[in-house]
């Protein structure tokens, strides 16, 4: 209920996604998951389905436990959800898609997961996954074929890990591998990296990128949990993370016409697109260090810093901070901080 009820405040919609506990026959399952929506008042844009086995991974060639296969599922979707899409792939990761690929006309769109903790978790090797993103987009092309392909939820640290009994505890808020609650997820860090991902998988038409969630590890908003939570712990609730900010100026950008932007040094990710005849990026420095860079080819445009200056501001008060902006410097050039984020809007028409 509490769903369908921010679906209608925010006017937002509900994509569904359902874990399969049968053996054999998924109908019931999902015809009562059918009912459940419906008695939230929920119509959902998109559905996907997959045996709950799935989020373990298993080795090429090794038997799996029974579970409903694609065709069945795809199926019992279509009947239980008639006219809405139907997904597959997986509940875990890309590698995991790639060893049980969905047959050809098992699937409206396909989606999975990513997580950049799998082999490594300190700061400069959750910063190198990014690298590895237009390969694993170009293979999923390869097995989506003309169909849609969504991402997400993304995040530092991940919501289930196929390779354990579930993501590793982090009481101390530490760089822990598959970790449950990544610190860095309410860091500029994270913020910075969500930005990356996004200027990574730009280019490749992805049709859904999925960032965090409203509340909890992987929130957009801080509430009280049940681990601590350094700073934010002594904070009000309903203040918001770094990557609350992020999340808004893509929203923003969602559906607009991307623009072409020529970056000479690799610390800095960065994502145009043009509104209302003006051009706009967010950029965000990838590095633990300050980097200078200079923004040419725009006209008068107004600048937004996220950084360690203004991170408590962002936090407390985001409207406020979202209204504050100062003008770029006529040259173009200015210097962002350690996981700093520029959001830069020209204030005149584009050339």
């Amino acid at each position: 209920l509490a769903a369908g009820d921010l679906s209608r405040r925010t006017r937002l919609p509900v994509t569904f996604e359902l874990l399969l506990t049968a053996e054999s026959d998924p109908r019931p399952e999902i015809a009562e998951a059918a009912g459940w929506l419906a008695d939230a008042g929920i119509a959902p844009l998109l559905v996907a389905a997959f045996p709950k086995v799935d989020e373990t991974s298993f080795q090429p060639g090794e038997e799996r436990p029974p579970a409903p296969g694609e065709a069945a599922i795809y199926e019992a979707i279509r009947e239980s959800f008639p006219g809405i899409p139907a997904g597959s792939g997986s509940p875990a990761f890309f590698t995991e898609l790639n060893r049980k690929r969905p047959p050809a006309g098992t699937f409206d769109f396909i989606t999975h997961a990513t997580a950049p903790t799998v082999h490594a978790a300190d700061d400069l090797s959750v910063i190198e996954t990014l690298q590895s993103l237009p390969h694993i987009l170009r293979s999923a092309r390869a097995i989506a074929g003309e169909a849609p392909h969504y991402i997400g939820p993304i995040g530092i640290g991940a919501r289930l890990n196929p390779y354990g009994p579930g993501p590793t505890p982090n009481p101390d808020n530490g760089r822990v591998g598959l970790a449950a609650a990544d610190p860095r997820q309410r860091a500029l860090l994270g913020a910075a990296w969500h930005v990356g991902y996004a200027a990574a998988v730009a280019p490749f038409g992805i049709d859904t990128l999925a960032l965090g969630a409203p509340v909890g590890p992987f929130g957009l908003v801080s509430t009280r949990q049940a681990y601590a939570r350094p700073w934010w712990d002594d904070v009000a609730e309903g203040s918001v993370y770094p990557l609350f900010h992020v999340v808004a100026d893509l929203a923003e950008a969602s559906g607009k016409p991307r623009l072409a932007i020529d970056l000479p040094n690799a610390d800095i990710a960065a994502l145009g697109w043009t509104a209302n005849g003006r051009r706009q990026a967010i950029l965000a420095n990838l590095s633990d260090r300050p980097v200078a860079l200079r923004l040419a080819g725009l006209g008068a445009a107004t600048l937004r810093l996220l950084d360690a200056e203004s991170f408590t501001a962002a936090a407390l008060t985001p409207a406020a901070f979202r209204d504050t902006t100062v003008s770029l410097p006529a040259d173009g050039r200015l210097t962002l901080d350690a996981y700093a984020i520029a959001t830069v809007s020209e204030t005149g028409a584009a050339a």
